[in-house]
């Protein structure tokens, strides 16, 4: 696209044209938010889980640190060499 005009009009338009997924969403009893859509064009099942971590108590200019402690037992500790955590 050689035209900026072109392609600034196709970014802004691009939300209008974008797919509809039609998706019934609600929360379970032990407070689990689902999320359900079903597409019958394949013969595929996919399930997807999302966890939403972290300290309740966490504070806005200190996030990440359970990620992060994830990560560094992928390393392996004192009582665990690494890649360990993947076999348990």
């Amino acid at each position: 696209m050689k035209n900026p005009l072109t392609l600034f009009l196709l970014i802004i338009a691009s939300p209008f044209f974008g797919q509809q997924i039609d998706f019934v969403e609600y929360d379970l009893e032990n407070g689990l938010h689902v999320i359900l859509h079903q597409d019958n064009k394949a013969p595929v099942v996919v399930t997807s889980v999302l966890y939403h971590i972290g300290s309740k108590d966490e504070q806005k200019n200190r996030i990440g640190f359970a990620y992060f402690f994830e990560h560094l037992l992928f390393e392996g500790t004192q009582n665990n060499e690494r890649g360990k955590w993947f076999t348990i």
